[in-house]
């Protein structure tokens, strides 16, 4: 609820270019590992299937917080209770796993998990800058929000459909124009790596 006061402006182009060589990075992985199932010629499509849901089950087992929408992550993230290398460990785990479900061509998308992905760079991002540039942990909600709007429009290439997704979600006007630097500077970054949308 928290309106990012002036000073902070510098940092959001600086996330919005670390979210825009992020998202180039998603689009390359996903799209990589999904040529790798697609070597697998001998392989059936249910069985290209049947990947993702082992390694489901075994993650089920040995770690269960890397499945799920992790809606209760990114509270538990946004209430301030949570580590840098569990931020981090929840972020590459959901990455691989979502680059692994998507590449399979198992029914079920990358909308949800690209919002929580932003979420933990958000998380990661605040806590750097604050151990870097003293920003205030007060806002670790603002960059967690900024941050997911602008890993999405990295990768799906919609900035103003991610903002007006995080408006929606927080339902106040204090952060549009803080949205829309980071998206616009992620929108740039991708674009002029040459990197296409995921869809």
């Amino acid at each position: 609820t928290e309106a990012l006061p002036p000073e902070y402006y510098g940092l959001l182009v600086l996330l919005g270019v670390v979210l825009g060589f992020l998202g180039v990075f998603y689009n390359w992985f996903t799209l990589w590992v999904q040529s790798l199932y697609n070597r697998l010629t001998g392989l059936p499509t249910a069985g290209k299937i049947l990947i993702p849901f082992l390694i489901a089950g075994v993650l089920g087992l040995v770690a269960p917080e890397l499945l799920g929408t992790g809606h209760s992550l990114v509270d538990e993230l946004t209430a301030g209770g949570m580590a840098v290398g569990t931020m981090a460990f929840l972020l590459a785990g959901r990455f691989l796993f979502s680059a692994v479900c998507f590449g399979s061509g198992a029914p079920g998308g990358i909308f949800f998990p690209l919002l929580i992905l932003g979420a933990f760079i958000g998380g990661i991002f605040t806590c750097a800058g604050h151990a870097l540039f003293g920003i205030d942990m007060m806002y670790l909600n603002n960059f967690v929000l900024l941050a997911m709007a602008g890993y999405f429009t990295a990768i799906v290439r919609a900035p103003l459909t991610g903002i007006i997704l995080i408006f929606e979600m927080t339902g106040t006007v204090s952060q549009l124009f803080s949205l829309a630097v980071v998206s616009i500077c992620a929108y740039i970054v991708a674009t002029l790596m040459r990197s296409e949308p995921i869809y």
